[in-house]
Protein backbone atom coordinates (compact mmCIF):
# COMPACT_ATOMS: atom_id res chain seq x y z
CA UNK A 1 0.00 0.00 0.00
CA UNK A 2 2.74 2.59 0.94
CA UNK A 3 4.37 1.51 -2.72
CA UNK A 4 1.01 2.70 -4.75
CA UNK A 5 0.97 6.19 -1.94
CA UNK A 6 4.30 6.42 -2.78
CA UNK A 7 3.58 6.63 -6.57
CA UNK A 8 0.94 8.88 -6.33
CA UNK A 9 2.78 11.09 -4.63
CA UNK A 10 5.25 11.09 -7.74
CA UNK A 11 2.82 11.50 -10.42
CA UNK A 12 1.33 14.41 -8.02
CA UNK A 13 4.37 16.29 -8.11
CA UNK A 14 5.05 15.43 -12.29
CA UNK A 15 1.35 16.89 -12.76
CA UNK A 16 2.20 19.88 -11.10
CA UNK A 17 5.49 20.61 -12.85
CA UNK A 18 3.78 19.88 -16.10
CA UNK A 19 0.83 22.64 -15.57
CA UNK A 20 3.41 24.79 -14.32
CA UNK A 21 5.25 24.69 -17.58
CA UNK A 22 1.84 25.26 -19.32
CA UNK A 23 1.26 27.98 -17.84
CA UNK A 24 4.33 29.70 -18.42
CA UNK A 25 4.56 28.53 -21.85
CA UNK A 26 1.26 30.39 -22.24
CA UNK A 27 1.80 33.17 -20.67
CA UNK A 28 5.21 33.49 -22.84
CA UNK A 29 3.30 33.03 -25.84
CA UNK A 30 0.54 35.46 -25.36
Amino acid sequence: MSQHFRVNTYFMIIWAIFINCKIVLVEKFQ
